[in-house]
């Protein structure tokens, strides 16, 4: 990710939350390799601590298609974000953890005990971006990527999964029948109330207002689209007030 912290920055912080934990992982192998090659990269050699392999557990305790993340969640029962980032897999694996260890019916036995980390200090924290929204997606979707992460601050991890789905949904301009379905069950199983939804809706429109307005020319397609958006998002009226760049205003802007 463009501007993102080196490893090395982010090394101390990473200690300090493996240190104790039992880490989960899917396909946890892998992922340890990956964490001991940066590890070596900057002279550090982290003690071998437990960790549980959600691919594992899945193999043991679910029948399923296949034993991809989003294929496992959604034969449990649980929502699942179409865009799939790391945060996104993550928060998937985290819901779905307790449904694998009920269904295995006994706790999984380690034969390593927990060792502490080394300690390093901490360069820089971790950034994160509101979601993934692919190159070329569209004009609304560069409005949608710029999104700041403090608009769209949830009050919880299950409200995150409501959140994290909503760039996707927006991408295009406008929410198809199953887009609006999947954001319902992920506000539903969030317990997100209907004016806490509004709001969080007003502030993301807000934001595409902004920058939507930013640009010098704001045409009948754009504003087609955020309307669309908006009416997709319950706030139908939301732009109602925004009109298209005349020609005039095009003029009257280059004469100041």
């Amino acid at each position: 990710m463009l501007g993102a912290p080196a490893f090395g920055d982010v090394a101390g912080a990473l200690l300090d939350h493996l240190d104790g934990a039992v880490v989960v992982a899917h396909n946890a192998a892998v992922v340890e390799r990956f964490l001991a090659s940066e590890f070596a990269r900057i002279g550090v050699t982290p003690p071998l601590n437990p960790a549980l392999c959600s691919l594992w557990l899945a193999r043991r305790s679910m029948r399923a298609p296949d034993h991809r993340l989003d294929t496992l969640a959604r034969v449990a029962g649980l929502p699942v974000a179409e865009a799939h980032t790391a945060l996104t897999d993550a928060r998937t694996g985290a819901s779905l953890l307790p449904h694998l260890l009920a269904t295995l019916g006994e706790p999984p036995r380690h034969l390593t005990g927990l060792r502490p980390m080394p300690e390093l200090a901490t360069g820089a924290g971790p950034r994160t971006r509101f979601g993934e929204i692919r190159p070329g997606g569209g004009w609304i979707a560069s409005l949608v990527a710029g999104l700041p992460r403090a608009v769209v601050d949830a009050p919880n991890a299950d409200a995150q999964r409501y959140v994290d789905a909503l760039p996707s949904a927006l991408a295009d301009g406008r929410i198809l029948g199953g887009e609006a379905q999947l954001l319902a069950r992920l506000a539903g199983s969030a317990g997100i109330g209907a004016e806490q939804l509004l709001a969080l809706h007003r502030r993301v429109l807000g934001h595409l207002r902004a920058a939507a307005l930013g640009n010098a020319i704001l045409t009948t397609a754009e504003l087609r689209q955020l309307r669309t958006a908006a009416s997709g998002l319950g706030l139908a009226d939301f732009f109602d007030d925004l009109r298209p760049t005349s020609p005039q205003d095009v003029m009257a802007a280059r004469l100041r």
